[in-house]
């Protein structure tokens, strides 16, 4: 049975959760009041999702296990930063399930996904990452954001079509992947500001997963000041104390969102994220999420009353 219908998120936290089968960690990086949007076409065994947000957000990623994912970015102008390696353009990537990586995604974001069993195929595709680009991509790119607003309409409630549809789109991703240039793209694997990158990752977190200091973060990695500041900026473009800094606030609104459960303070939430002057935390948290701690400590409270 297919089904097509569309979700509206106004926080990164709930639009992390959304790809079915994806596991998804978001940080907000600009300052901005979030907005994004994610339109579904769903079938046996196979998904087509549109993704839109409207600020810039790092994203931790794995694509679910015995699958294969094409990802088409849409905007001729986005600059994407996939495991410390740009990507320019309207591209499609070949993703294989499984892999873990870490994408920064620019502001106005667009990206099309299909998501579908690797078995559905019918052909093997090369292990990891491949970035596809030429006329056969966009051809099909123009086809599956025609398909996204039609697919709710009068003709997708014709049996036959919809019967139809899957093994049409397998023999269009199969037109695609074996009639398109494949970027000399070094993949995502190879790059040492990733995998440096990855160390941090794995070692950034002290008492109550409140992020380490820079000084720590340096000390429990065996890097050097200078190569933790390049690694972050290579890998997600802003600076490692700005990093730990919108960690710390991420953290602290995840808090907040759930303090409506909890019955935590904001005081007491600032204080273990290490914010020790309550004006300047309440100042920054406006400045990124466009509300203050108190009116998101309020709307959850009213949403559990």
């Amino acid at each position: 049975m297919t089904k097509a219908f569309a979700a509206e998120f106004f926080d990164a936290t709930e639009q992390e959760t959304a790809l079915p089968g994806w596991e998804q960690r978001f940080v907000q990086l600009a300052s901005k009041r979030y907005h994004g949007r994610v339109d579904y076409l769903v079938m046996p065994g196979i998904s087509v999702m549109r993704e839109r947000v409207n600020t810039t957000i790092a994203q931790t990623i794995m694509t679910p296990r015995d699958s294969v994912t094409f990802a088409f970015t849409v905007n001729d102008d986005a600059h994407w930063q996939i495991n410390a390696m740009p990507l320019r353009g309207v591209t499609c990537s070949v993703i294989t399930g499984g892999l873990e990586w870490v994408a920064v995604c620019p502001g106005g974001y667009d990206i099309v996904l299909v998501t579908m069993r690797a078995d559905q195929l019918g052909w093997e595709v090369q292990p990891g990452f491949n970035v596809l680009s030429g006329p056969a991509m966009k051809a099909c790119l123009h086809w599956l954001l025609g398909l996204l607003p039609n697919a709710a309409g009068p003709a997708a409630s014709a049996g036959e079509l919809t019967e139809l549809l899957p093994e049409i789109l397998i023999e269009q991703l199969a037109g695609l992947y074996f009639n398109s240039t494949q970027l000399a793209w070094p993949g995502p694997g190879t790059s040492p500001d990733y995998s440096a990158f990855r160390r941090l990752q794995g070692c950034m977190c002290g008492e109550g997963d409140v992020p380490l200091s820079i000084t720590a973060l340096a000390a429990a990695t065996g890097m050097t000041h200078q190569s933790l500041h390049e690694t972050v900026r290579n890998t997600l473009g802003i600076n490692a104390s700005v990093w730990l800094k919108q960690l710390r606030l991420d953290g602290a609104r995840r808090d907040l969102l759930q303090a409506g459960r909890t019955g935590r303070t904001v005081s007491e939430i600032a204080l273990q994220w290490r914010f020790w002057h309550l004006g300047r935390f309440a100042k920054y948290y406006s400045a990124q999420f466009h509300e203050t701690p108190s009116e998101t400590l309020r709307g959850t409270r009213m949403v559990r009353a």
